[in-house]
């Protein structure tokens, strides 16, 4: 459904993320605030077959033609660095650091913590941009758990392409992320789980891009 209070917390934190790829096309996925200065998104959203996209332009809380917190540009992109041996889609986990501190005034979620997995038919909502519905409209979608593994964290989400990034929180708290959607398939939709490993790593990246995961240190755009 078109999510009914976009520049709202915490729909605000959602962002409209464009970039271009390595072909020189024009991308959008989603992405979400987690610090001040930090957007989490999907690795794929960053670095794509062709190569790492570049240009990318971040507009928080956009809802078509509105862009009440205006337009970020990118200082760092990170990816996790197994995603970048391999694609694997357990670690499609990536982040970008802004230009500015747009979340000073709109506020962030916070990265999931908890080392127990959700149990199924636990209630979720993902909030993004697909690209079936209008370009830079936001859009919520509800569902459930339907299953647990290490890494991922499936559900019945309806999402689709340009959702990538977005985040997913439980119903019983909707300021933690505890996924990041990265994956449709047929049968069931899926998102890197924000296990504490991860999340730590998220906000390592929010402080500083460790050489060892800097694929390719990009300056600002």
């Amino acid at each position: 459904m078109r999510t009914p209070s976009p520049s709202s917390f915490p729909s605000r934190t959602t962002a409209f993320v464009v970039a271009t790829d390595a072909a020189g096309q024009q991308r959008s996925c989603t992405g979400f605030l987690y610090g001040p200065r930090s957007l989490a998104t999907s690795a794929h959203c960053l670095l794509s077959e062709s190569g790492w996209n570049s240009d990318f332009e971040i507009f928080p809380a956009v809802d078509g033609g509105a862009s009440p917190f205006g337009r970020c540009g990118w200082v760092k992109a990170s990816v996790h660095p197994q995603f970048s041996a391999d694609r694997s889609t357990r670690f499609d986990l990536g982040a970008l650091q802004l230009d500015c501190s747009v979340g000073d005034p709109i506020g962030w979620l916070r990265p999931g913590s908890s080392l127990d997995p959700l149990p199924v038919g636990e209630g979720l909502a993902s909030t993004g941009y697909p690209l079936d519905k209008f370009p830079s409209f936001m859009w919520t979608a509800r569902g459930s758990v339907t299953s647990v593994s290490e890494d991922t964290v499936a559900y019945d989400l309806d999402t689709a392409e340009g959702q990538s990034g977005s985040p997913v929180v439980a119903n019983s708290d909707p300021t933690t992320a505890i996924a990041v959607h990265s994956s449709g398939f047929a049968a069931f939709n899926a998102g890197t789980s924000l296990v504490p490993a991860q999340s730590e790593r998220l906000l390592r990246w929010s402080e500083t891009l460790p050489a060892a995961e800097a694929v390719t240190p990009f300056g600002s755009s």
